[in-house]
């Protein structure tokens, strides 16, 4: 009997168009595509801070006041309380070494003048003028007198008793009173205001 031929298996139909054959891929939650960031606008740029300004300089202290220099003319204490007729006019004279002493003498004239009863008196330091024994006394008279000063206070403890005397001549033929007083006795209201009650009765300050 003869042999029945093997049929041959039919070839695979095509598949229809569109249709792909290749196995379909599986997307994970972990192959999502991640957002693009947002592109950050980029700042202005600012103009750079000006430099500050340099400060000026602290002002310099005021410098302490010391004791008035020869030849200078302060004005009294108190001044602008007094009318023309209750200011008299004062030289001081003084040894180099009794320049504090001065100072604490006009101190203590003021304070006694401006508190005299019913009537206070103002003192203007017309002059102060250091003397020595080399001083010449027809000088220190011209610049008193320069000044229009009408009493002349001393301390003058180290000069001779000519030179003192000398002085007090000069004074007296010019018509301006003058007083020698002792170191230590420059912090005696007594004697202030003996020089004071004396003063008094001078001339005042010519308007």
């Amino acid at each position: 009997m003869p042999s029945v031929p093997e049929r041959k298996p039919a070839p695979p139909k095509p598949a229809p168009a569109g249709f792909s054959t290749k196995p379909p891929i599986e997307l994970g939650l972990g192959d999502a595509p991640k957002p693009v960031p947002a592109v950050k606008p980029v700042p202005e740029a600012k103009p750079a801070p000006e430099p500050p300004k340099p400060q000026a300089p602290a002002p310099a202290p005021a410098a302490a006041k010391g004791p008035s220099p020869a030849g200078a003319q302060p004005d009294m204490t108190a001044s602008g309380k007094f009318a023309k007729g209750q200011v008299r006019r004062v030289a001081f004279l003084y040894l180099p070494q009794y320049l504090a002493q001065r100072d604490s003498l006009a101190a203590l004239l003021d304070q006694t003048a401006e508190t005299v009863p019913k009537k206070p008196l103002g003192l203007r330091r017309a002059l102060q003028q250091e003397v020595s024994e080399a001083s010449d006394s027809k000088q220190i008279l011209a610049k008193v007198l320069e000044a229009k000063a009408v009493a002349a206070l001393g301390i003058l403890e180290g000069l001779s008793e000519a030179k003192q005397h000398e002085l007090g001549e000069a004074f007296a033929g010019a018509g301006v009173m003058f007083r020698s007083v002792a170191p230590s006795d420059v912090g005696k209201r007594s004697v202030a205001i003996d020089i004071v009650v004396d003063v008094m009765l001078l001339p005042p300050e010519a308007p």
